[in-house]
């Protein structure tokens, strides 16, 4: 971790002085993101890089612009395999007192609610961190394999002999569940 900044600060200090912020973290230290990672494949290269920019807004509240970009290790919900997701991420932060005061902030601008005199940094990093996650992760680079597997189901469709009557079974009725996968796939795709 770069300790270019202190672990706690004054926001409303930082703000009336202008500070100017940046530093790294470890991903393995932001605690809250473990149970959205795969650990396993975590390491030490995995680091969130920040800067936070202190000033104060017309009421006279600490602002903090706050920008970070990081790589973090994610389970593709196509593929199911590990890959290294990107993130980056820029907000206006201000820090408040009450939820009172934070129903008051613009909407331009991100409440943060300070019960304490000092603001973690790091839990400000781990937070923004977190909102940047994708809901459903999906590697880019799953569309090729998508791609890929409907070259073949068409392939298989193509190959498949035509008949007009439905094979003979105990059953009756014969579904074709790969063809009807792969004409859903092509809808899909036509759909995009």
């Amino acid at each position: 971790m770069s300790a270019d900044y202190p672990q706690h600060l004054d926001p409303w200090r930082a703000a009336s002085d202008e500070w100017q912020l940046q530093g790294t973290i470890p991903v393995r230290q932001l605690k809250r993101l473990h149970d959205k990672l795969e650990m396993d494949a975590l390491s030490s290269q995995h680091e969130v890089a920040f800067s936070a920019d202190f000033s104060t807004d017309g009421d006279g509240r600490p602002v903090i612009h706050l920008c970070l970009d990081a790589q973090v290790p994610l389970c593709c919900q196509r593929t199911l395999r590990v890959y290294d997701q990107a993130l980056s991420s820029e907000s206006q932060v201000v820090v408040v007192e009450s939820d009172t005061e934070a129903e008051l902030v613009d909407e331009d601008f991100e409440p943060v609610l300070l019960n304490e005199k000092l603001l973690a940094v790091r839990d400000l990093v781990e937070e923004e961190l977190l909102l940047a996650i994708p809901l459903v992760p999906m590697d880019p680079q799953s569309s090729e394999l998508s791609d890929t597997a409907e070259t073949s189901a068409n392939e298989v469709q193509a190959a498949a002999p035509e008949s007009s009557e439905p094979a003979e079974n105990s059953g009756g009725d014969t579904r074709k569940a790969f063809a009807d996968l792969a004409a859903m796939m092509a809808a899909q795709k036509r759909d995009q």
